[in-house]
């Protein structure tokens, strides 16, 4: 698809991170993603790179010591829910990615934006006219052979993500996925 007017995504990083994207391209989107959620994880990393070590279970940086356990951490695990908010961190300081998500947040709200940037769950009972999936389901990519290929909750969170589209739907990103698949048969 040429131009999309939607994107669906698996996590509010993926989201985020592309919605700097077309910021920087002069595109602003309007982002359907859970706020309060990538806020308080971009603040939990944010207080773990000033030195504060979190006791809540609940944190996304929990039981890490310093910023370079997260990083080392990411790097030795790339399907890590946390590697794709990491990489946005890496090129993006958070008060920078706290601001373009404060104004995102008030942008969603005028609803002017031709493009628009949801996560899978978010997207539930949406449609729209051209949507673009992204590749980032998580999935068996390694083939380990005491896994499935995709579990059955990432499978119907895909189905969502895929079945929201009213004329046209592009899937390339997904291509590995249905690669593997295909073989399997």
């Amino acid at each position: 698809i040429a131009s999309p007017t939607a994107y669906i995504v698996r996590t509010n990083a993926t989201a985020l991170t592309l919605a700097i994207e077309l910021i920087n391209k002069g595109i602003t989107p309007t982002l359907v993603i859970d706020y309060q959620s990538i806020s308080q994880q971009v603040r939990e990393i944010q207080e773990l790179m000033n030195g504060t070590i979190t006791e809540s279970r609940r944190s996304c940086v929990y039981g890490f010591q310093s910023w370079g356990d997260v990083q080392e951490y990411v790097e030795h695990s790339a399907n890590s829910d946390l590697t794709i908010i990491v990489n946005l961190i890496k090129k993006n300081t958070p008060d920078e990615i706290l601001s373009v998500l404060n104004h995102l947040m008030k942008q969603s709200h005028s609803n002017q934006s031709q493009i628009t940037i949801t996560t899978a769950h978010k997207s539930k009972g949406l449609e729209f006219k051209k949507v673009k999936v992204l590749g980032d389901f998580m999935w068996n990519e390694e083939g380990e052979k005491d896994k499935p290929l995709i579990e059955d909750a990432e499978g119907r969170l895909l189905y969502v993500a895929c079945t929201r589209a009213i004329d046209q739907m592009d899937i390339t990103e997904l291509h590995p996925l249905f690669e593997k698949i295909n073989k399997i048969k």
